[in-house]
C-alpha cells in the first residue's frame, strides 16, 4: 500500500454508502491499474494506492467486519 499524490486518477467515484454528512470514500483508477482511495471531505490530504489484489483483499476484510471505516 502506497500513499501517493501526483498523477492522481482523473475520475473519482463516491461510495454508494455516502451519508448526508458527505463523509465518503472516493475510488479512482490509475492508468497503471492501481486503485486509489481518498477522503471526499479532504481530497488534498493524499491518496492511498492499492494493487487490484490488495483492493479486493481490503474489500473482503470490510465485508467480513474485520475493518471498520469511521
Amino acid at each position: 500500500m502506497n500513499q501517493v499524490t501526483p498523477a492522481s486518477p482523473k475520475v473519482w467515484h463516491r461510495s454508494l454508502q455516502c451519508g448526508a454528512t458527505g463523509s465518503c470514500v472516493e475510488v479512482g483508477v490509475f492508468g497503471d491499474g492501481r486503485i486509489g482511495l481518498r477522503d471526499s471531505k479532504n481530497p488534498s490530504d493524499g491518496i492511498i494506492a492499492l494493487s487490484p489484489a490488495e483492493y479486493e483483499s481490503f474489500l473482503g476484510r470490510i465485508k467480513r467486519g474485520e475493518v471498520r471505516l469511521a
